[in-house]
């Protein structure tokens, strides 16, 4: 993954801190320089010059940390998910006070581990890990300002002086009345985390109950109830899911998906009313878009290929992709995906050749081996053998095939050609 670029501040870590006091071979300073001291120094020059930080994110963050680290000593039950997509920047409930105090708690902590790492390694490797954890994801990055995933790796160094402390304190009492209370507090502890992973297990292992939990406890997240409305529709429970679903549209307008998952029920049920067409596909063209919206679309699309769909149309389903394409935001893999769902619109309607005029614009994006199929299948099916046959042909030469592709796909495009072929011979053309 891109925080991968974190690893010469993780070793750093550990050799100023857990192997401080190792000797060192005598080139060992030239290569900390280039490697440890050097990419860290390149990362904070690309920060300073072209990803400045929101002074607002940043204090915000020096709070959620806080949190963080709050997850790892004290973890409680229904405390961890997924959802926190309606953490603000500038949280309000936060004085000013509070945030001050939790960037100077920072700083200090900062301070100290630098200062202790040869005489505290344990203590100063816990703090720094955790932060250079989360040095990116964290910071200065425009990604959402909360997520627990970036809590995993940076949670080992916490877990280890922990670990670390609780042996020095085990190991430097001499009464055995004190070593076995050391000992109950730590079975007592083991006892809790015990008793939290039985609990969050539980509700991880129900994915209906686990986002009835998660919506709950966070009613002002889009995600969150969209989650909610998702399972109860692969539930089958219609209703439910239409509910809350609207009622998710109503709180975020401006998240289309929550209309697309609504008119997917309408594929599914005569029962549960739906939002009209013609208004989904104006928010379509005018709100950001969204990576789930293509998702929707491309299900929706099979939903009518497999003729079961009941009050949506090809028609429908094409309109709202034509919105969709018209919208400048989707660009790149999403327009993509929404030139390749609205080909299969138009040849489910019969429209050959725009249909494969709309494919060919997906592949101008980004060259596709089952888009080139669908596209010969297609051909052949109508008789147009010399067409799909020009088309198998462009497959072979396409410069944007890697080497190891091309390589790979040469028995595919045999095998296409023979088809094409003996379906040509068959025809007597």
């Amino acid at each position: 993954k891109e925080n991968g670029a974190l690893m010469p501040v993780y070793l750093a870590v550990i050799e100023f801190t857990l192997l401080a006091g190792v000797a060192r071979p005598p080139r060992w300073k030239p290569w900390a320089t280039v490697f440890l001291a050097l990419p860290p120094l390149a990362l904070a020059v690309h920060i300073a010059l072209f990803a400045w930080p929101d002074v607002g994110r940043l204090s915000t963050q020096a709070i959620i940390l806080w949190e963080y680290l709050g997850k790892i000593i004290l973890p409680r039950p229904r405390n961890f998910g997924i959802y926190y997509d309606d953490y603000a920047v500038g949280v309000p409930e936060w004085s000013a006070f509070a945030v001050a105090t939790a960037a100077v708690g920072w700083c200090v902590a900062l301070g100290l581990a630098l200062a202790w790492r040869r005489k505290r390694p344990f203590l100063a490797f816990a703090v720094l890990w955790f932060l250079a954890g989360h040095l990116l994801e964290s910071t200065v990055l425009p990604l959402e300002l909360y997520f627990e995933h970036r809590n995993y790796l940076p949670l080992l160094g916490p877990a280890l002086a922990l670990a670390s402390a609780a042996r020095q304190l085990l190991e430097s009492s001499s009464a055995p009345r004190t070593r076995r209370a050391y000992a109950a507090l730590g079975l007592a502890g083991a006892a809790v985390l015990v008793g939290v992973t039985w609990i969050e297990a539980r509700t991880w292992g129900d994915p209906l109950r686990q986002v009835v939990v998660w919506a709950n406890e966070r009613p002002a997240s889009p995600r969150a109830q969209y989650g909610l409305g998702m399972q109860y529709l692969f539930a089958e429970r219609y209703a439910e899911a239409g509910e809350v679903l609207a009622r998710g549209r109503a709180m975020a307008p401006h998240e289309t998906y929550f209309a697309l998952a609504h008119l997917l029920i309408g594929c599914l049920t005569d029962d549960v009313p739906i939002p009209e067409v013609d208004e989904v596909a104006r928010d379509f063209a005018r709100f950001a878009m969204r990576p789930v919206i293509t998702n929707l679309l491309d299900n929706l699309a099979l939903q009518l290929e497999h003729g079961v769909c009941r009050r949506i149309g090809a028609d429908d389903a094409l309109e709202l992709t034509e919105a969709l394409l018209s919208n400048p935001s989707v660009i790149g893999q999403y327009r993509w995906v929404a030139l390749y769902t609205k080909g299969r619109l138009l040849a489910l309607q019969g429209h050959l050749d725009p249909a494969v005029r709309a494919l060919e614009d997906a592949d101008a994006i980004l060259p596709n081996l089952g888009v080139l199929h669908l596209q010969v299948t297609w051909l052949a099916s109508a008789a147009l053998y010399d067409d799909a046959l020009q088309f198998i042909q462009k497959g072979r030469v396409d410069p944007r095939w890697r080497p190891w592709q091309r390589a790979l796909y040469a028995g595919f495009f045999d095998a296409w050609e023979q088809q094409v072929r003996d379906a040509a011979r068959g025809k007597g053309t």
